[in-house]
């Protein structure tokens, strides 16, 4: 009886080890991430004085809240106090992990992400998602390749569909850099997509052919 129940403690006590890690990262680390040092960061949503204090110790100029704006919220207002508190920008983008990013919107984050001040932070909810995408679309800018930038979906991002903008990509980018895709093939790709979506949603269809990538 004794080495079972040390089997079983030796089993539980691994479990916990294993599981002690990511949540850890995902609370008091506010699962933080680091793409490029220096230059982007991403994590779940914090507080006021949790942005000001990682605000400070990696220098984030701009913050990157794919929320949407949401005045009137508790956690939107006070991120937008403490940004204008610390001098740190503060721009929005309203990304859903259910949905690509529509490309107006892609468009505008792409644009922030040249001219914008470094270091730059963007947070989601949770920090997996819409952080996820937003961070593997800094590194295709930056002249990554897809696997390289899917990376940053990590185990927990359960094939979300806002991830399908990585494949679109990978499908119909043809050898052109990330934002010349995007300005000029995504705007189909993406109407292409959203059509294919709402065929395959309606009843009694068939299920459609892929939607073009562009």
């Amino acid at each position: 009886m004794n080495t079972v129940l040390k089997i079983v403690g030796g089993i539980v006590g691994v479990s916990l080890a294993v599981l002690a890690i990511p949540l850890y990262a995902y609370f008091p680390g506010h699962n933080w991430r680091t793409v490029e040092k220096g230059a982007f960061y991403g994590s779940r949503q914090m507080s006021g004085a949790a942005i000001k204090r990682y605000a400070k110790k990696h220098n984030i100029q701009t913050l990157l809240n794919m929320r949407g704006q949401n005045p009137g919220s508790s956690w939107y207002d006070e991120e937008a106090k403490a940004c204008a508190e610390a001098g740190i920008a503060h721009e929005s983008f309203g990304w859903s992990k259910n949905s690509l990013p529509d490309p107006e919107s892609l468009a505008r984050y792409i644009s922030v992400l040249e001219t914008g001040r470094k270091p730059f932070l963007a947070h989601c909810q949770g920090g997996t998602h819409r952080t996820g995408v937003a961070a593997a679309v800094y590194l295709l800018l930056k002249g990554a390749d897809v696997p390289t930038a899917r990376k940053q979906f990590g185990p927990m991002f359960n094939d979300a569909p806002i991830g399908e903008l990585l494949a679109l990509y990978e499908r119909g980018g043809a050898g052109r850099p990330f934002k010349q895709w995007v300005l000029e093939a995504y705007p189909a790709a993406y109407a292409a997509h959203k059509a294919a979506k709402a065929a395959a949603a309606a009843p009694g269809s068939a299920a459609p052919a892929p939607a073009p990538a562009g």
